[in-house]
C-alpha cells in the first residue's frame, strides 16, 4: 500500500474514532433529523396528500441540514490544534488528505441515513415493497455528492469566523441538483405500485458525483496550499 493510501486511511480512522468517542456531534445530528421528521409528521394530517407528496423531500431536508453540521466539523480539530499547516507539509499529494476526510464524512453521513430511514418508514407509514432496493443506492450516491462538496468547502470555510454560515452559503447552491435528483428517486422507491420510471435520474446522480468528486480533488490542492 502506498504512503498516500496509508495516510488517507489513518486520517479516516482518526476522524471516525474521535467522532464516535465524543458522541455529542453524531447524536446531535441524529436527534436533529428525528425532530424534523416528528414536526412534519404531527404538523400535517397523516392521510393528507400534502404529506404524502412531500415525504421524500422531508427526509432529504433533514439529511441535508444534519450533513452540514457533520461537515462543519471536518477540519475543526486540525484548526484548533494548528495542525492544518502540518497537513499541507506532508510529502504527498494533498488529494490523499482530502480522501481521508472525504471517506470519514461519507461513512458518517451514510450511517446517519441508515439510522433515520427506519424512523422515516414508521412515521410516514410507508409500505415496504420490492423497489426499496433502490433506496440504499440513492443514499450512497447522494452521500458521495454531499461528502465531496462538503469536505472541500469545509476546508475553504475553516479560516472564516462564521464557519458554519460560510459552509452553508457555499455548499447548498452547489448541492441542490443532487438533492432534487435524490427526492425524485426516493419518490420512485417508496411508491406502492407501478414500475420504476425515469431511470435517467440515477445516471444523472452518478454524473454529478463524478464531477463533484473530481473537481474537489483538483481544487483541494490549492485550498490546502493556501
Amino acid at each position: 500500500m502506498s504512503l498516500g493510501a496509508r495516510v488517507a486511511i489513518a486520517i479516516m480512522k482518526k476522524d471516525l474514532l474521535l467522532e464516535f468517542r465524543s458522541k455529542e456531534g453524531f447524536l446531535s445530528n441524529l436527534f436533529f433529523c428525528l425532530v424534523v421528521l416528528l414536526l412534519f409528521t404531527f404538523g400535517f394530517d397523516p392521510s393528507s396528500d400534502a404529506l404524502r407528496q412531500g415525504r421524500a423531500a422531508i427526509f432529504w431536508i433533514a439529511i441535508a441540514f444534519a450533513s452540514v453540521l457533520t461537515l462543519g466539523r471536518t477540519f475543526q480539530r486540525e484548526s484548533a490544534d494548528q495542525a492544518i499547516e502540518a497537513l499541507s507539509l506532508l510529502p504527498l499529494d494533498p488529494g490523499w488528505v482530502f480522501l481521508g476526510k472525504f471517506l470519514s464524512n461519507l461513512l458518517i453521513i451514510v450511517l446517519l441515513m441508515l439510522l433515520i430511514f427506519p424512523l422515516f418508514v414508521v412515521f410516514f407509514d410507508l409500505t415496504v415493497t420490492w423497489r426499496f432496493w433502490l433506496f440504499p443506492v440513492i443514499c450512497l450516491l447522494t452521500a458521495l455528492g454531499l461528502a465531496s462538496v462538503g469536505t472541500l468547502f469545509s476546508a475553504m470555510a475553516e479560516s472564516s469566523k462564521l464557519r458554519e454560515v460560510a459552509l452553508s452559503i457555499m455548499m447548498y447552491p452547489i448541492i441542490i441538483p443532487v438533492l432534487i435528483v435524490a427526492v425524485q428517486l426516493t419518490e420512485q422507491a417508496i411508491k406502492i405500485s407501478g414500475d420504476i420510471e425515469n431511470w435517467h435520474w440515477l445516471t444523472l446522480l452518478l454524473v454529478f458525483d463524478v464531477i463533484f468528486l473530481t473537481a474537489a480533488l483538483v481544487i483541494f490542492d490549492y485550498v490546502l496550499g493556501d
